[in-house]
């Protein structure tokens, strides 16, 4: 009898790349059936797919980390009622399960989506830029790239979107401070700034409840509420951009 292989990483990607390649060639075969406005909004289709995924993958997430949190404390309570635990040791083990699911691994989960969500904005900002129709002022110095680039094109069509691109600034520089200091102000040397940032996004804050001090915490739903704002507006932007001939694609 032949052993099973685990299922690595690139098993995953290899399905991954095949669903993709099923789901083109859906995709490519129903364009005939298409009405003519469906047919216009087809080049967005990446573009809303990025957010949408990602939302799905903190459904995915946040669902199963709550259902693995729920089984390890209902095996650790049989295991409580077989005696196999003192209440010191009880106590100690439920503590960590909470620490683990409730904390730890919800904080990762959640630093993904934010490292996540800031790439894809620079994507996109960087995408727009390179099939824009006229050339862009260079980025000023102390400037973050990807804002300038939408703040250029939301001058050329004339809207006024500050605000989004506030809250756009804010993640990225939170990336920032994940993933060159696992999210510790503490340790970040623009630590105090992005501490003010915090105070200013609903369901973020600063936490010492973790190992590492002074560390950035994200409640469930926070991050999903941006994304989901962006995906509002975003993806009708480069629609608006391509009808006024700012970019061509």
């Amino acid at each position: 009898m032949t052993a099973k292989l685990p299922v690595t990483q690139i098993d995953i990607a290899h399905k991954l790349v095949i669903a993709a390649g099923i789901f083109k060639i859906v995709k490519l075969t129903s364009i005939s059936s298409m009405s003519p406005s469906k047919l216009r909004l087809m080049y967005l289709w990446d573009f809303e797919f990025q957010f949408s995924d990602l939302l799905d993958f903190m459904e995915f997430s946040e669902r199963n980390l709550e259902w693995q949190r729920r089984s390890h404390v209902q095996s650790l309570e049989r295991k409580a009622k077989l005696k196999k635990y003192e209440a010191d040791e009880y106590h100690s083990e439920l503590d960590n399960i909470e620490y683990r699911f409730n904390m730890s691994l919800a904080r990762n989960i959640r630093y993904s989506a934010v490292i996540t969500f800031a790439t894809s904005i620079e994507w996109i900002a960087k995408f727009m830029k390179k099939q824009s129709t006229s050339e862009l002022a260079p980025t000023p110095n102390g400037s973050n790239e990807s804002i300038h680039i939408l703040r250029s094109f939301f001058e050329l069509a004339g809207c006024n979107r500050e605000h989004n691109l506030e809250t756009l600034a804010k993640v990225i520089k939170i990336r920032n401070c994940i993933t060159h200091a696992m999210g510790s102000v503490q340790d970040y040397k623009h630590g105090d700034e992005i501490a003010e940032i915090i105070q200013t996004l609903k369901g973020f804050r600063i936490s010492d409840s973790h190992f590492i001090e002074r560390v950035i915490d994200i409640d469930q739903g926070a991050i999903e509420a941006i994304i989901r704002e962006t995906r509002g507006w975003i993806v009708d932007f480069i629609d608006e951009c391509k009808q006024k001939n700012l970019i061509h694609m």
